[in-house]
């Protein structure tokens, strides 16, 4: 319930732009180098701990909410917001995947192989029974079957979605940046830029205890 009721939080008031700060920057459209230095010395200025650039170089800007963009937050055209270290947006959950709930999203779909899995392993009998006596089943039990593939089938496309969030957790980057790779101020993206090492990298996300990790408790 987490992952789909945990609203996205949103990046703090000091990476707003004011209506003066950017109406300079709408007076200096068409001219990107003035542009990026307007917001190169907005955040000298506040102090903002922005180390990372967009695909062409300059500080990222949300032309919809008027910020200057944290690191690794993305804005949502579904939601209508930007939010810290967005993953994607869920159609499922109805609901954003970002800082605010990316663990309860994973614990979500790694209990739900649990529970397919164990329906998979208490009606396996029933599967086999039918292949052997096809014309000899009840409605009970082709009721019972029935749940046998449905799980399966959900049970396999939750493995596959869980595995792949694993992995991600594991190299430290989210669903977004697999397509375009973060990159620092003046440099080049990098896959392994917030690598932590696959240790740290599950603790970031999980937390250090073991016994809150697996439940929608948040560690991150």
């Amino acid at each position: 319930m987490k992952a789909i009721l945990v609203p996205p939080i949103q990046p703090p008031k000091q990476f707003h732009l004011t209506s003066s700060e950017w109406d300079s920057l709408n007076a200096a459209t068409g001219k990107e180098s003035e542009q990026n230095a307007i917001l190169e010395a907005i955040v000298a200025e506040r102090n903002l701990p922005v180390y990372l650039s967009g695909s062409d170089g300059k500080i990222r800007v949300c032309n919809v909410c008027a910020i200057i963009k944290p690191d690794r937050s993305h804005h949502c055209s579904t939601c209508g917001v930007c939010l810290l270290k967005m993953d994607h947006h869920c159609p499922w959950t109805n609901n954003c995947i970002g800082f605010h709930n990316h663990k309860f999203f994973i614990v979500f779909l790694s209990w739900g192989v649990v529970y397919c899995f164990f329906i998979i392993c208490t009606s396996a009998s029933y599967f086999a029974e039918f292949w052997r006596c096809p014309n000899n089943i009840s409605v009970d039990r082709f009721q019972v079957l029935f749940l046998f593939i449905v799980a399966a089938m959900f049970g396999l496309c939750q493995l596959g979605l869980a595995s792949y969030h694993m992995y991600l957790v594991g190299i430290n980057l989210s669903t977004l940046e697999t397509f375009h790779y973060p990159r620092l101020r003046g440099g080049q993206p990098d896959k392994t830029l917030f690598n932590l090492g696959i240790k740290e990298n599950f603790r970031e996300t999980f937390g250090s205890c073991f016994q809150l990790a697996i439940l929608p408790v948040f560690t991150t």
